[in-house]
């Protein structure tokens, strides 16, 4: 009954102070609820195990270069071997993405399909639902003639009948057997949206794939076996496959890392600044609880004392206040469960598509927990504290001097206020930086017009077109066959292109110049005409024709970049490069005009394109300029029927591409603006709210000052100019800080430059600005205020 009775009068006094309970309530809100969705982000994406058994033995093993940064893929002849031999892998494989077309005439439709060697899917630790997985000696065109299927897709086309397996499925035109089924649940990571599996179309030993590495390695570690012990297992390996095939290049080197690092490598950096960001606001938030609490303690320090002097126990006392900050949390803590969650689903929304294991990013019960825990020890320990900074003796009356008891809580909330200041200028300048960034993403110009400029990815069936010389041929059909098409104005081929993505990396050397002076060069296969069908203008020399056929010398054409590095102030055309890694060279047909990095700040890169009828190869994109006010669509219709030889992607706009790159800029933008907005209006609430206070507190002396002669806009002054001093100094602090988030930024975020001396004096003047505003009406109450009134108080 008596607890009872005392939870009564704590929330009917919460509810009979509103100015407090209400902006500590929201105020815990916000910090709690983004606490949530950052909790369950990061559970979601980088905590959560892979849904695969004994995944912390699950590793990923790339072949790197030097000077192709984060390139992580593996060659089939290197996995082969290197799973042949080392003792500390259970079991290596390699897989990639590859198209099919599957049934026969009218009701052929492509699917996302994939090439597996083996041991892929057992090193994966996933058996089969139904059937079995393809062996060893079905890799290769002739023996390999078999599928397994998806879940979803053994669903959609055979309705989980049990005798889909044995039966026949078309798979570009040719006739393959499916021996098996994965589970429901089974997702290849990185490969997710993989329909379909078919064994490789070659040896996975073969010879001439071993610079082919385009393939995701996976592999399980044996029992016992760690990381590092596998690594330097694979590593001294690697160095013995090099010299088995007389091709020793100390600038390849083997990798080895867990699987999940694979997925998340690239998004765990920006996750963290999105922690960071959320933390500061938190921070800010809190300090702005705690200022409340502060207030009400030093507001009701009377009424304790008065409750003490008729018989009423300190520890009474600190339990009604615990309950009252156990109150505020819980109701804090219920509404920001629900703006967490809502804000969690505006982040999945915005989210770009290739973020890892966004399927995975849910509010669970664990993200409940941790984010309700956050919000009540908050509010306790803001009760707490504030409380003993308010300071009462054990008989409740106050500790010193009513003067020397006021300055320390001033104190302390002038600080609170000078912390939130310097967090806000970090966090509105670093969102300033990330806007800059995307707005130069937006002012990108890559130099030929891009309207009506579309590609489609198109893959070749190897049953159809089995050597080269075919690939060559069914290029020179399908560029003849998009040329015919009424609403076409021009088309070509190319592997990739600028937005088109799948470009290749590799070195280049100049004719007589040694292996040191190597550099970085990206390449791509191209067909006649693709030069004036993208509209980038030939500065000197010609682009590839039909004249550059197989048995010919080998030609190529580089951009104005390869053009300078290698030959500086002289002429390119004419000349030879070499590429190491192919073994071979080139003669320098012409030359290309730049294409701008996408990237803001970043230099443009090398690039040399060479005919994709002296090296063609099974995939390539086809890009067409289409009439004015042609259909997209009938272009795409018309495409789809060049035959079952060949299989055509979804035609996509060139714009479309390149709104595709600002998904993940604008995402940054979002998530760093929205805190940094919120945490400026915090930083604002609690400026205003210490110079009300100071305003409140300083009344007698106010009153009296006004009595004595002072002027009204003098007293008004001396307010503004103290939130001011405050946001100065917070400023100060808040540039030194600004310095560090800038690095990372920088750092971690592509196209990111230093936020400069201008940019941040405009945010600084932003924060005083919001100073002033908030300023002003306390010094306007304190200026209107009449003196007889005050001192009467």
């Amino acid at each position: 009954m008596g607890l009872d009775l005392s939870l009564r009068i704590i929330v009917r006094g919460l509810v009979r102070h509103p100015i407090f309970s209400l902006p500590a309530v929201l105020l815990l809100a916000l910090t709690a609820g983004a606490g949530l969705a950052m909790l369950a982000l990061f559970r979601g994406v980088l905590l959560t195990p892979l849904p695969l058994p004994q995944p912390d033995r699950l590793i990923t093993v790339c072949e790197r270069h030097e000077r192709l940064g984060d390139w992580c893929a593996v060659s089939t002849p290197a996995a082969y071997a290197l799973g042949a031999r080392a003792g500390s892998l259970e079991a290596f494989g390699v897989g990639r993405s590859w198209p099919f077309k599957i049934g026969g005439g009218t009701d052929a439709e492509t699917v996302n399909g994939g090439l597996l060697g083996p041991g892929f899917l057992e090193a994966l630790g996933v058996t089969p639902l139904l059937g079995r997985f393809p062996g060893p000696s079905e890799m290769g065109e002739e023996n390999g003639r078999v599928v397994v299927l998806s879940h979803g897709l053994w669903t959609e086309r055979y309705g989980q009948a049990s005798d889909a397996i044995g039966s026949s499925l078309a798979l570009e035109g040719v006739p393959h057997t499916v021996i098996g089924v994965l589970p429901a649940d089974f997702r290849v990571p990185d490969l997710g949206f993989v329909q379909l599996w078919r064994p490789l179309v070659f040896q996975p030993d073969a010879v001439d794939r071993r610079h082919w590495r385009g393939f995701i390695g996976v592999a399980r570690l044996a029992d016992g076996a760690s990381l590092a012990s596998a690594h330097e297992e694979l590593t001294a390996l690697y160095a013995g496959l090099e010299l088995d095939w007389e091709e020793v290049d100390e600038t390849w080197r083997i990798d080895a890392m867990p699987l999940v690092d694979r997925l998340v490598g690239e998004i765990r950096a920006q996750l963290w600044l999105f922690a960071a960001a959320v933390a500061l606001f938190v921070v800010i938030g809190a300090a702005n609880v705690f200022n409340l609490f502060l207030f009400r303690a030093l507001r009701t320090r009377d009424e304790d004392a008065i409750r003490a002097a008729l018989g009423d126990r300190l520890h009474r006392r600190v339990a009604r206040r615990l309950t009252e900050g156990l109150l505020v949390g819980v109701a804090g803590f219920g509404l920001g469960a629900v703006f967490g969650a809502l804000l969690l689903r505006l982040f999945l929304r915005l989210a770009p598509p290739e973020l890892p294991r966004l399927e995975l990013v849910t509010v669970d019960t664990v993200s409940l927990l941790g984010a309700g825990a956050m919000a009540i020890a908050v509010a306790v320990s803001s009760c707490v504290f504030a409380g003993a900074l308010a300071g009462t003796r054990r008989d409740g009356s106050p500790i010193g001097h009513r003067a020397s008891s006021e300055r320390r809580p001033s104190q302390v909330r002038s600080g609170l206020v000078a912390m939130e200041t310097a967090l806000s200028l970090m966090l509105l300048t670093s969102a300033a930086v990330v806007a800059r960034s995307f707005h130069a993403y937006l002012s990108w110009d890559p130099g030929f017009e891009t309207e009506g400029v579309a590609a489609a990815s198109i893959f070749l069936s190897t049953a159809d077109v089995p050597t080269r010389e075919d690939a060559a041929r069914v290029w020179r059909e399908v560029e003849d066959f998009a040329r015919a098409i009424p609403a076409v104005r021009s088309a070509a081929t190319v592997s990739a292109g600028p937005l088109f993505g799948g470009t290749e990396t590799d070195v280049y050397l100049v004719e007589g110049s040694s292996d040191r002076d190597a550099r970085t060069v990206r390449w791509y296969d191209a067909g006649p005409g693709y030069f004036a069908a993208l509209g980038r203008q030939i500065v000197a020399g010609r682009e590839i024709t039909e004249e550059d056929v197989p048995g010919a010398e080998l030609v190529a054409v580089v951009n104005e970049t390869l053009a300078r590095q290698a030959w500086p102030g002289e002429s390119a055309v004419g000349r030879v490069l070499r590429i190491p890694e192919r073994e071979q060279s080139f003669r320098v047909a012409g030359v290309v005009a730049d294409v701008p990095a996408l990237v803001p700040g970043e230099p443009t890169e090398a690039e040399i394109f060479w005919s994709n009828r002296q090296i063609p190869r099974w995939g390539s994109f086809v890009v067409v300029r289409t009439q004015p006010g042609a259909s997209l669509r009938s272009v795409e219709t018309a495409l789809s029927e060049i035959g079952p030889h060949a299989t055509v992607r979804s035609l996509i706009p060139l714009g479309d591409r390149f709104r595709n790159e600002l998904v993940q800029p604008r995402f940054l933008l979002f998530l760093v603006g929205l805190f940094a907005v919120l945490a400026g209006f915090l930083a604002a609430g609690g400026l205003f709210a210490v110079l009300a206070v100071s305003v409140a507190e300083r009344k007698r002396e106010l009153g009296i000052r006004i009595a004595l002669g002072a002027t009204r806009r003098r007293v008004m002054r001396e307010i503004l100019a103290r939130g001011l001093v405050l946001t100065g100094v917070g400023a100060a602090l808040g540039a030194g800080l600004q310095l560090v988030a800038e690095r990372a930024l920088v750092a971690s975020v592509p196209g990111v430059a230093p936020a400069g001396g201008a940019l941040l004096l405009t945010a600084v003047v932003a924060l005083l600005l919001v100073a002033l505003a908030a300023g002003l009406p306390p010094a306007a109450r304190a200026g209107a205020a009449d003196p007889t009134a005050l001192l009467r108080e």
